[in-house]
């Protein structure tokens, strides 16, 4: 599965628009309240879409907050109808379908949605026959809803069950610490009893380990009744005494290893490598440390190599590691003026400065060491126009608080200063 463009019509912020998207990796950006948020509710509709089909699995609809609100002199007034269309590849077929709010008490329809239910149903059919099908990977990681620690003391045993269990909470992907640990500690019990599960523990060792670069391995430890993080220093940190950004990152990955291994258990030790589908998730930059925020986009194009993700951030550093056609900038606002369809920039980022980034990419209107600067740089100029050596060292050591010692700008004037005549002279 993969979504290939996203049509939204009055839903939220957006008047008409539509967004196309990468195959691979997605990265939007845009100011504040551009929706980039938005466009992942957007996203979930259509990809929750396909959870019609399945039994007993929750899914998303348009609700009433999700339509645009227009102000009509002192009055504000609901848009309708809302529409949400979305094109791609499901199950290797490509098709077209939406989802559309009429009323303002209405229900979200589906009739518009009935080819993509469809290959649901006969997947959920081929299932429970026992045929070995491939379901797609489909999660959403809201900003708000990573991670829910449980209580450990009652630490159970998991009920091993349906291969749908991986679509449970898939679109609301709240972290349950609890289940993941107990259905760790299951799977281990049995290796270690029967020689069974060998290849899901190599697994979710497999997708840490790739992530984390500190990480040596994750197991279940019996007296702690913890899954447990050893480091590749020695150190040995149960889960819940994480620090946020291990937590948040630890959750994602488990999380997303864990419903490939349950949605399509027979390829074994190649489910990370075989499983396709498509992963949200909101501001992937939160919490994490700026050299990981650096390698994050990386891992998981090396660890998921058949999903599409698509993410949101405001970190300079998410954008310096995308590739060609990977980041998708977004309109200040929709309204007339703007462009009606949003497209992947051509440009890589990856040898770009930050600062560079932040201004022409992120919008920031003043980059960090630009604060000030051209005061002091004139003076310095001036200075040498001048053959006043006095200033210019004053002005200088001024720079020299500023800016890094390695700053190239500081390097030039620092050069600059070896033109000076000489008492010799």
């Amino acid at each position: 599965m993969r979504i290939d463009s996203l049509h939204l019509q009055n839903f939220r912020a957006f008047c008409d628009m539509t967004f196309s998207f990468s195959k691979n990796f997605n990265i939007l950006v845009g100011s504040n309240m551009s929706g980039k948020t938005s466009v992942l509710e957007g996203l979930s509709i259509g990809i929750g879409s396909f959870m019609l089909g399945i039994d007993n699995v929750n899914t998303h609809h348009i609700q009433k907050d999700d339509i645009r609100l227009l102000s009509l002199g002192k009055n504000t007034e609901f848009q309708l109808p809302v529409v949400i269309w979305a094109e791609g590849i499901v199950d290797t077929q490509r098709m077209h379908w939406g989802r559309t709010l009429t009323k303002l008490k209405g229900r979200t329809t589906y009739s518009n949605a009935k080819n993509i239910k469809g290959i649901a149903s006969k997947l959920q059919t081929s299932v429970r026959k026992g045929d070995n099908v491939q379901l797609p990977l489909i999660a959403y990681f809201p900003v708000d809803s990573v991670w829910k620690d449980g209580e450990i003391e009652k630490m159970d045993l998991f009920e091993l069950g349906s291969r749908f269990r991986g679509y449970d909470n898939a679109l609301n992907a709240t972290y349950n610490y609890n289940n993941f640990a107990k259905w760790f500690k299951t799977i281990q019990l049995s290796h270690s009893q029967h020689g069974e599960f060998e290849a899901e523990l190599q697994t979710i060792n497999l997708a840490v380990t790739n992530c984390i670069e500190s990480c040596k391995k994750v197991y279940f430890d019996y007296n702690l009744r913890e899954v447990v993080m050893e480091l590749d220093d020695g150190r040995r940190i149960p889960f819940t005494r994480l620090s946020s950004g291990f937590k948040k990152m630890m959750a994602i990955i488990t999380d997303l290893a864990f419903r490939c291994i349950t949605l399509n258990p027979h390829l074994k030790g190649a489910v990370l490598e075989k499983t396709e589908g498509v992963v949200l998730i909101d501001e992937i930059d939160s919490h994490l440390h700026p050299s990981w925020q650096r390698k994050i986009v990386g891992a998981l194009k090396q660890t998921f190599p058949l999903v599409q993700f698509i993410v949101t951030t405001h970190s300079p550093q998410i954008v310096a590691s995308a590739a060609q056609g990977e980041v998708i900038v977004l309109p200040e606002y929709d309204d007339e003026s703007s462009p009606k369809k949003v497209i992947p920039l051509e440009e890589s980022f990856q040898g770009w400065q930050l600062d560079y980034i932040l201004k022409d990419v992120l919008d920031s209107p003043v980059s960090s060491n630009e604060l000030d600067l051209n005061p002091l740089l004139s003076k310095l100029d001036k200075a040498l126009e001048e053959n006043t050596p006095e200033v210019y060292h004053q002005a200088l050591k001024q720079l020299e608080k500023i800016l890094h010692p390695n700053d190239s700008i500081l390097k030039v004037y620092q050069l600059k200063l070896a033109t000076f005549p000489t008492a010799d002279d």
